[in-house]
Formats: structure tokens, C-alpha cells, sequence
């Protein structure tokens, strides 16, 4: 199954709060933590990644915190799982090594390697074409407009995306759990386990 893992899952709730806040506006790791029910060592380690990736901003300070560092309409889902993930990628040989080649060692031998390539292209484009402003908005008409950009015509060159069959946390009972009352984590300890789970899957 296609799974994104449980830090990007809680990334774009994360993210979904500061939608509609004004340019000046920030909001704090505890009030963030607040209304996602999710731990502060949690909400901190995430919007720390996506500060470093370019998706968010900080500001210290006593009225200091994060926000949006553009438009929410202007950043897109694959870029979001890309900062907390990495390249999307649905196999092996749609994937790279930090060398720029295919991870797979049978790859000249795969007859079906053309055909995940371009299912790959589908995937990679239907997140490029929903944007973080549309996954707080109603979700009439997302589907379609997503399968649109996805049968696009798949560009000649390479398109590497690392999303792994079978591969991270997604949204389990457990995860589910993290944003209700009753099952939100009490310690740090928790947090720091949950967090380490999701970075080995």
C-alpha cells in the first residue's frame, strides 16, 4: 500500500493551521501543539524540517513563531511530502541514489520499468497540482482537477518521486488517535518514540 509516513501526516495538519493567518501573523510550537493535539517535541521537530526546507519561515522573538514563508497557493503537496520525505519515488527504479542513478541492479532486465515511470509521472503530478490553500478548502472538484494534471502527457526526461510501496506509517488507527483528547500523547518520551518509528519506516 501507498503510505506517506506519520511526520508527514502530521506536517500538513501542521501546516493546514497557518493557512489563514495574515502575513505578520505567526503562531507559537504550543499553541500549534494545541490545536493539533499533537506533542510540543513533536510539532517542534516538523516545523523545524519544514523551516530548513523552505516551506515555512520562523521568527524569535517574545511575538515570535511560524508562518508561511509563501502563498499556501503556491505551495503544493508534492513539495510538502518531498521536504519531509524526500523525492517521491513509487519503486525502486523510479527512484535515485545520491549519485543520480537507479537504486535498482535489475533495471536493464525489467520490462515493466517504461510502465513505472509513467505511473510515477501520474502520481508526482497529481500532487504538484493540489496546492496546501485547496487541502483546507472544500473537496468538491479536487479529484478532478488532479486527475486532469495527472493524465497529462508524461515529459520525456526522468521523473523521480520516494513514495515506496508498503513503505511508512500513513494514516493508521494509531495516527488517527494523535489528534483526539483522549489519546494524546503525555510525555516526550512518547513523542521521541513516535517520531523514531516513523523516520525507520
Amino acid at each position: 500500500m501507498l503510505r506517506i509516513n506519520k511526520l508527514t501526516d502530521y506536517g500538513i495538519v501542521l501546516l493546514t493551521r497557518l493557512v489563514n493567518a495574515t502575513d505578520d501573523e505567526t503562531s507559537s510550537v504550543r499553541e500549534l501543539a494545541d490545536q493539533t493535539r499533537l506533542t510540543q517535541p513533536m510539532t517542534s521537530k516538523i516545523l523545524k524540517i519544514l523551516t530548513r526546507e523552505g516551506i515555512l519561515e520562523s521568527q524569535r522573538g517574545v511575538k515570535g513563531g511560524y508562518r508561511l514563508a509563501r502563498d499556501s497557493r503556491e505551495i503544493s503537496m508534492a513539495q510538502v511530502i518531498t521536504a519531509l520525505e524526500g523525492p517521491i519515488g513509487i519503486t525502486e527504479c523510479t527512484s535515485h541514489t545520491d549519485d543520480g542513478e537507479e537504486e535498482c541492479q535489475f533495471i536493464t532486465l525489467c520490462p515493466v520499468h517504461g510502465n513505472w515511470q509513467k505511473i510515477n509521472h501520474v502520481v508526482q503530478q497529481a500532487l504538484a497540482s493540489i496546492s496546501l490553500y485547496e487541502m483546507v478548502s472544500p473537496a468538491a472538484g479536487l479529484l478532478d482537477g488532479a486527475l486532469d494534471a495527472a493524465t497529462k502527457p508524461a515529459p520525456p526526461t526522468h521523473v523521480a518521486v520516494n513514495f515506496r510501496p508498503g513503505i511508512g506509517g500513513g494514516r493508521t488507527d494509531e495516527a488517527q488517535g494523535a489528534f483526539s483528547e483522549d489519546n494524546r500523547p503525555s510525555a516526550e518520551t512518547a513523542a521521541d518514540n513516535e517520531i523514531h518509528e516513523a523516520n525507520l519506516s
